[in-house]
């Protein structure tokens, strides 16, 4: 086997803090002991491939019991260590990543966006153990040079991987499959496939309150300048020999932005639970596959069970094919019970972990949002045209002045 690591012991107690970029944990495996994580993506630098040419270096680093790391990275090798944990880990949930964007990705509005959707990426690996500590997650926050040409994206055999997900999986072997979990885990990829597009229409129309919220505040920005203005010359002059009071730059914040962030990271965990609930549909489909050459390899043996008639040299040839007939038919068959029992792992763990896990962390992460949304509401109104607005008060101000002269 390779770039494996299976344990000889498993035991894991697992406690995630609230801050989704770092976790207090303990996992035993053997020789590796994971505790106090903690995993941070910054400082984002503009690299220069060529004239034509650049892309954008991002600082991941942290610490954990191994110690501290720190490398870098750029948005590509985030991208290929997903397909990379994909391949090695089918039917887990993977945490996504934000998408390709092929106009506008070196804005500084982006950049911190992309920067920030990543580091909930690796911040979210760190609390599921068997991924941060498996090769190809250490190798990304270790591993020196191009990660890239370092990963091949191979998927492993299903020998090894049937090894694997046994001995890691284990109390998932001995659980019963009844219809009623499948209909949940089918009525729950249903369920999601069709509300992709609420949430897609939901995300463009915060997106687009969010820009005209942008707008409104840089027309804030611009009034607040000719106000300056006015204070230079105008009110200078009407006021003659009276102190003149400055007016304090209005520090303006897009409260609706996070509503759109919200609605982004929420379309890209739903696609990467579809994505997880269809691996089973694959390794599904695989094992078909695989039953139907064994089908039909059988049936090439049973044809020569018959008495061979013909030369030497045929009879030695014939029974050369009956061997390697034999010889497939002894692979496909451990490799369908390989398949079964990674199906089996894949499919429990669907139903009594990963779609439980994400119900739970999507309702949570909702609730928050609601709770937000309506600060929102009353605080990014209230900026705009309440009676706490500063630019509102300093208009009063004048007035009052004004009235009283």
């Amino acid at each position: 086997m390779s770039r494996f690591y299976i344990p000889n012991n498993l035991s894991t107690i697992y406690e995630a803090s609230e801050n989704s970029h770092s976790n207090t944990s303990t996992l035993l495996t053997g020789t590796f002991i994971l505790n106090s994580v903690e995993i941070h993506v910054s400082n984002p630098i503009i690299q220069e491939d060529s004239p034509f040419s650049r892309h954008v270096l991002y600082l991941v680093h942290g610490e954990d019991s191994s110690g501290p790391f720190e490398v870098h990275r750029r948005y590509s090798d985030f991208q290929t260590l997903r397909t990379q944990l994909q391949l090695r880990w089918p039917g887990c949930f993977i945490p996504p990543t934000p998408p390709k964007k092929y106009l506008g990705n070196f804005s500084a509005t982006f950049i911190e966006s992309r920067r920030s959707f990543l580091e909930m990426f690796v911040g979210e690996i760190s609390k599921i153990n068997f991924l941060y500590t498996c090769e190809d997650f250490q190798n990304f926050i270790r591993g020196k040079g191009d990660y890239e040409k370092s990963i091949y994206n191979q998927k492993p055999s299903i020998s090894d991987l049937a090894i694997v997900y046994q001995s890691i999986f284990s109390e998932f072997v001995d659980i019963g499959i009844n219809d009623e979990m499948l209909v949940k885990m089918q009525e729950h990829e249903n369920f999601l496939k069709a509300n992709l597009s609420n949430l897609n229409a939901f995300k463009k129309n915060a997106k687009n309150i969010y820009l005209h919220a942008d707008s409104l505040n840089m027309q804030w920005m611009n009034l607040n300048e000719k106000i300056k203005e006015i204070e230079g010359e105008y009110i200078k002059k009407m006021k003659e020999n009276q102190e003149n009071q400055k007016i304090k730059p209005i520090e303006r914040h897009n409260p609706f932005r996070e509503l759109y962030e919200w609605a982004k990271l929420e379309v890209m965990n739903v696609n990467a639970m579809i994505e997880t609930i269809q691996t089973k549909h694959e390794y599904n489909a695989l094992r078909h596959v695989k039953q139907k050459e064994f089908k039909k390899a059988t049936k090439n043996i049973v044809k020569t069970d018959e008495p061979i008639s013909g030369t030497e040299y045929v009879q030695k040839f014939v029974n050369k094919l009956t061997k390697r007939s034999e010889g497939k038919i002894s692979i496909l068959g451990k490799e369908i019970d390989d398949l079964e029992l990674i199906l089996h792992i894949i499919t429990v763990r669907l139903c009594e972990e990963e779609i439980p896990n994400f119900k739970a962390a999507r309702t949570k992460e909702f609730e928050r949002m609601v709770e937000k949304y309506s600060k929102i509401i009353n605080e990014g109104f209230n900026n705009i045209s309440g009676k706490d607005s500063p630019l509102l008060m300093k208009f009063e101000e004048e007035l009052t002045f004004s009235n009283a002269h």
